[in-house]
């Protein structure tokens, strides 16, 4: 009998080192075919919908600013009034010209004056040939501190940097659902592994214990045991097999291409599998010196930075609305066309004849200037305490992340731990049962409890990477990976 068992584990390990030359040689077959973290990382980064949109908020913050800088764009005008009654020209008033806004409410203005007409009131008469107007127009009251086209291009330009955080952002949640989904798939194909090699052995045990029924060394529920072990060895491999595609369909919701075509994952695709070397201690060391900086870098914290700043610009220019209205107009004249000599004398302009006004406006009660900025106080001091608010949750996110990657770390290595000594229980249980001091049980048993042990793994290796990149994207930086 001991000689008839010693040739069934011979079989056994004979037929133990052809699976092993066979996935061998599979693996060899699907090296081509194999989609790494990286690739994909990179193809969710290049075609996906979603980080195009993200890309087309930059688009959208340079057109703003482009937008507000019109507002500096010099502008030709040109005005004519005319009245005609009963046949006759009464006036004809008319100028044209360029008005160039400058920084500090200061607005430059060349323009050419002509009007005529039989009644044409006296303070409109010009010379035959017109008029020429060079001069300026300045508000000096709250103008001077902050106007409206100022502060849309001052607004225009934070947008700019909030949109930057937010498709940073939109990069971070996208590359974390994308990290999440391919782990998973990861963790589905390992295991398919695991249960594809039980089931093997569970198919040459259920052989030679039949070989060794048919002999008459070993009882028939021996080999029932064994059958059953294989019927849940097969029911395990079709439900592995089934998870493989449904984590393999979510990694492909990610996957695109040129021109917006979805890319699906073929079932002979595989992903990288787990390794030690995944496990990054460096990241356990630096944790909380990034977790410190964060609050300069994190994407959501910076737009909620911004968002305070807006409201900062938006109050000065409520302030300046608290201030009186004084605009300056100084326009030099002439009757010949300008600029034709070296000195203002020979240009036509003189400091004798010109245009002067002042425009001064001061609302007495200044209730509308004083609730407007109340308002935006308001407003700013709200968003203020936003920002406050979420520091905190990122700050506490990003160190839950910390713990709980310090946890999964000693995990796996209690785990990885734990898996030789199953092994070595299972090798000494197999030993006994060549001795004779053991059952078919016993062996199935202690199998179960190492299958058990390698999906436990699979699984902690898929939660620490997603923990991982949970980290990163805490600090706002998973993008940047």
């Amino acid at each position: 009998m001991m000689m008839r068992l010693k040739n069934w584990f011979i079989q056994t390990v004979l037929c133990l080192s052809a699976l092993g030359a066979f996935s061998q040689t599979e693996l060899n077959v699907w090296e081509d075919k194999k989609l790494t973290y990286e690739e994909y990382l990179a193809l969710v980064r290049q075609y996906h919908p979603l980080a195009q949109q993200a890309d087309l908020l930059s688009d959208q913050a340079r057109a703003r600013l482009r937008t507000a800088r019109g507002f500096f764009d010099p502008v030709a005008y040109s005005n004519v009034d005319q009245k005609v009654f009963d046949e006759k020209d009464y006036y004809r008033l008319s100028e044209s010209g360029i008005k160039i806004p400058t920084w500090f409410g200061l607005e430059g203005k060349v323009a050419y004056e002509w009007n005529d007409g039989e009644f044409l009131n006296s303070e409109n008469s010009v010379p035959e040939d017109g008029l020429t107007i060079a001069g300026v127009s300045w508000d000096v009251g709250g103008g001077i501190f902050l106007d409206e086209r100022r502060a849309v291009l001052k607004q225009a330009k934070i947008f700019r940097e909030s949109n930057e955080a937010r498709r940073i952002e939109m990069l971070n949640d996208l590359i974390l659902q994308a990290n999440q989904a391919y782990w998973e798939w990861v963790a589905a194909y390992e295991n398919a592994i695991v249960f594809d090699t039980a089931l093997t052995l569970s198919v040459v045990r259920f052989e030679g214990v039949r070989e060794s029924f048919l002999q008459g060394d070993k009882a028939g529920i021996d080999t029932l045991e064994a059958f059953i072990q294989v019927q849940n060895r097969q029911i395990s491999q079709f439900d592995a097999q089934r998870k493989i595609r449904e984590k393999a369909l979510k990694v492909s919701n990610f996957l695109w291409f040129e021109n917006s075509v979805p890319l699906q994952l073929e079932p002979e695709v595989v992903p990288q599998p787990f390794n030690d070397q995944m496990i990054d201690l460096a990241i356990l060391d630096t944790m909380s010196q990034q977790i410190t900086q964060l609050q300069n870098t994190h994407p959501i914290l910076r737009q909620f930075q911004f968002d305070v700043q807006q409201q900062e610009v938006n109050q000065r220019l409520k302030s300046s609305k608290l201030i009186p209205t004084i605009k300056l107009n100084y326009n030099f004249i002439t009757a010949q066309g300008p600029f034709q000599g070296e000195s203002l004398e020979q240009t036509g302009f003189s400091t004798q004849d010109y245009k002067f006004g002042v425009d001064v406006k001061f609302p007495l009660l200044l209730r509308e200037g004083r609730g407007a900025w109340q308002e935006a106080r308001i407003k700013r001091e709200s968003a203020e305490l936003k920002l406050d608010q979420k520091t905190v949750e990122v700050l506490n996110k990003a160190r839950a992340f910390q713990n709980e990657l310090t946890y999964l770390h000693e995990q796996l290595i209690i785990y990885r731990s734990a898996i030789k000594n199953y092994q070595r229980m299972l090798d000494a249980e197999v030993t006994k049962f060549f001795n004779g001091e053991s059952s078919i049980f016993l062996i199935n048993s202690r199998e179960v409890k190492l299958v058990e042990a390698k999906v436990k793994l699979n699984k902690t290796e898929a939660a620490y990477e997603k923990a991982k990149a949970g980290f990163y994207h805490a600090l706002g930086t998973l993008s940047q990976q």
